[in-house]
């Protein structure tokens, strides 16, 4: 049964008063934090090269690469069916036209272009917590005891398999993409 100190407000807001336990996990985020590097960072090489020695160089893209990203940021949302569609309608306009980008593709070419690239992390199956910082090791949920893993699937698999994830994008490449 979960420590009541553990569990979150009623009401999913900032409690009135921290709790000790609450404190606690604060200040071992704030800890993780002085202590980053680059180099400890799930970040790749060529990130960490690229964000230590920026490229001053435009980068050369062709003509279908540039129709691509304009279908894939047309609508705003960037969803792969709204890509997806859009490219199989320009396909079937221009059948001559082999080379545009599939939708894998494109996330490539856009990470290539900004430097951006994005990190999976592991979160609850309830999204009480994201196992990054203190939780990093956890395999359950402190608040609500849900296991990490899926078990059906990693056993399956024979790797651990979350039952959830979500993405996120690393700050760094993002302003220095501005």
């Amino acid at each position: 049964e979960p420590d009541p100190q553990d569990e979150p407000p009623e009401n999913g807001g900032i409690p009135p008063v921290a709790r000790l336990h609450e404190l606690q996990i604060s200040q071992a985020f704030i800890q993780g934090l002085r202590i980053a590097q680059l180099d400890d960072s799930r970040l790749s090489a060529a990130t960490i090269a690229r964000l230590r020695s920026p490229s001053h160089e435009p980068h050369t893209i062709t003509d279908l690469e540039r129709a691509a990203l304009r279908m894939f940021l047309a609508r705003g949302d960037a969803s792969e069916e709204n890509y997806t569609d859009h490219r199989a309608a320009m396909s079937e306009l221009h059948p001559e036209d082999t080379a545009l980008p599939t939708y894998e593709q494109l996330k490539i070419l856009v990470a290539e272009l900004t430097g951006i690239h994005a990190l999976r992390e592991d979160m609850c199956i309830n999204s009480c917590i994201a196992y990054t910082g203190p939780f990093a090791e956890r395999n359950t949920c402190p608040y609500c005891s849900e296991p990490r893993y899926d078990e059906v699937q990693t056993t399956r698999a024979r790797t651990n398999i979350p039952r959830r994830t979500f993405h996120t994008f690393p700050l760094g490449p993002q302003i220095q993409a501005m």
